[in-house]
């Protein structure tokens, strides 16, 4: 659906101006769509190459001597380009002023939030919640990341969402992702029955205040002389 146009482009700063307000979302061809709105997608076309664009600010231009709409504009922020059914990330295009504004139809956005083989579902788009947000766990699960927010916004709850996902996908391709979890939890908050069932854990009681405490199985003699040389070579450093 054409719903506007670009209007000005400076620098890296596009405008554009939307035909109509609309209500939250709209009816296209059977499929229900979001509206534009705050940090919904829209798309503009250069020739071939479509431009995704994200909507970041939106305001209403009045006519003051008249006390009349001149104008309802938004402010977009270029996301990407899309290239023979793929979404590449970045600035390599900008929108034409004059160049249509248009609402995304559902293959764009498989496209854009695509679905990788091995793939976790851990929630919709707050913003757009006909679309869910899936991960590629072989792009999340072997790298280093973080999850960070202030107390009690979710991170251990999105931990424990990503990890049980993972776990479901594990138990489907059992021959093709031969994986296993551990967890230091420093206050109990996996325990119980959290991420799967407490039948398919195991649960260490670790304690460095005496040996009483239960330890984590360790196979020595899987060591290689060359493993021993890294652990060797870390514990210098820590000591020095």
């Amino acid at each position: 659906m054409k719903i506007g146009k670009i209007v000005e482009v400076i620098g890296v700063k596009v405008k554009a101006i939307i035909y109509e307000k609309m209500p939250p979302h709209l009816i296209n061809n059977i499929s229900i769509i979001s509206a534009p709105q705050i940090n919904t997608y829209v798309k503009t076309r250069i020739g071939l190459n479509t431009i995704i664009c994200q909507i970041v600010g939106e305001y209403l231009k009045l006519d003051n001597k008249e006390s009349k709409e001149i104008g309802y504009f938004v402010e977009l922020e270029v996301k990407g380009r899309m290239q023979n059914r793929n979404f590449l990330g970045g600035l390599r295009l900008l929108p034409f002023v004059d160049a249509d504004v248009e609402t995304l139809q559902q293959e764009d956005y498989e496209i854009l939030f695509s679905k990788p083989e091995f793939a976790i579902t851990i929630g919709t788009n707050l913003f757009d919640d006909f679309n869910k947000i899936t991960l590629d766990i072989n792009k999340l699960i072997p790298s280093h990341i973080g999850i960070f927010g202030n107390t009690g916004s979710g991170k251990s709850n999105t931990m424990a969402k990503i990890l049980k996902e993972y776990l479901e996908v594990v138990k489907v391709y059992p021959n093709r992702v031969n994986s296993k979890i551990l967890i230091f939890d420093l206050n109990n908050e996996y325990g119980n029955d959290a991420i799967c069932s407490y039948l398919d854990k195991k649960i260490y009681n670790l304690t460095t205040r005496n040996d009483t405490g239960d330890k984590i199985p360790f196979k020595y003699d899987k060591i290689t002389a060359e493993d021993w040389g890294i652990i060797l070579n870390a514990t210098e450093k820590r000591l020095s």
